[in-house]
């Protein structure tokens, strides 16, 4: 299962269940997604660092093929390439299933404060 269908169903569960909860269960309900939110928050701080890490190590290869008459740093620079493009890719979506928890999380606690 791909990380899109896990985060799905993970909200459609949160939502019915939710639904389903009385007052009193609906504060466990959030206060148990709020720390889902901490720890992605901790999952994306971790691949931030590794993101800029590996980017950095891009320019890094860029200049030295630039200056190097070695065949191995251009074979290096571009695997250091893709490999960058994949943790922007997957930095990208870790933020956005980040904000869209947040706001998730926003709306929940709404409906429980002007609800009671």
């Amino acid at each position: 299962m791909d990380k899109e269908k896990k985060v799905g169903s993970y909200e459609e569960l949160l939502r019915k269940s939710w639904a389903k909860a009385v007052a009193a269960k609906r504060r466990e309900i959030l206060d148990f997604h709020n720390r889902q939110i901490s720890f992605l928050q901790h999952e994306r701080a971790i691949h931030l660092a590794v993101t800029l890490f590996f980017g950095g190590s891009c320019l890094f290869l860029g200049w030295v093929v630039l200056i190097s008459v070695s065949i191995y740093f251009p074979i290096l620079f571009l695997i250091m390439l893709i490999t960058t493009t994949f943790y922007v890719a997957h930095y990208y979506n870790l933020e956005n299933c980040c904000q869209r928890w947040q706001k998730l999380s926003t709306e929940l606690e709404k409906e429980l404060i002007w609800k009671k």
